[in-house]
């Protein structure tokens, strides 16, 4: 069954959008936030891998839309929704479990040159068959990518696994707005 959403409001730049929206044929129906962007020819960005890169923008541009996306009131949520984090795990370079904290987020591939000195915020959600991750490259660009271990998930890319097993999931990043307001605190405390 393809996913119903309800849009509650969104927040958005000259390409890029952040989508508060409802997931409606989950029983309880699950809040979120989304991350949209328009391509060139001006249609929605649907996957997060395009060609050999995978999305990402500025933490410019990430710190200004999730401010304003709190500022409108969509970083709220209510509790015992599925999506909300039950976990959040800081993973910085310098860490004593650095290396060994990464490969929860990174795959063995090219397209993961980019982000092998990130920093990272990952949320476990309390479904626990997926995580969310932000993660921050040395060169001040932000990307975020959700992982699951659900064999039963069609639109994972099997091709990219985490380093412990899980794969990436083809979608743009959609994800409860308990991890936006982990993320926009971890950005706010690192500055721009």
């Amino acid at each position: 069954m393809p996913a119903r959403y309800k849009e509650i409001g969104r927040v958005a730049n000259d390409l890029t959008k952040l989508v508060r929206q409802d997931r409606l044929n989950l029983e309880p129906c699950h809040r979120m936030l989304s991350w949209r962007q328009a391509r060139p020819n001006n249609t929605n960005r649907k996957f997060y891998i395009e060609g050999n890169f995978s999305w990402s923008i500025t933490v410019d541009v990430a710190l200004d839309l999730m401010s304003r996306a709190s500022n409108a009131g969509y970083l709220c949520a209510e509790s015992h929704d599925p999506g909300e984090i039950a976990q959040s795990i800081i993973i910085e370079p310098g860490n004593a479990a650095y290396h060994d904290l990464i490969r929860m987020v990174l795959v063995a591939d090219v397209l993961d040159e980019t982000w092998i000195n990130s920093s990272v915020v990952l949320c476990v959600q309390r479904n626990p068959s997926w995580r969310k991750a932000m993660l921050i490259s040395p060169g001040n660009n932000v990307t975020f990518r959700s992982f699951t271990n659900d064999i039963n998930y069609k639109a994972a890319y099997r091709k990219y696994v985490s380093g412990d097993g899980w794969w990436l999931d083809q979608s743009m990043l959609d994800a409860h707005p308990t991890a936006f307001n982990l993320w926009l605190s971890y950005l706010e405390q690192r500055g721009s």
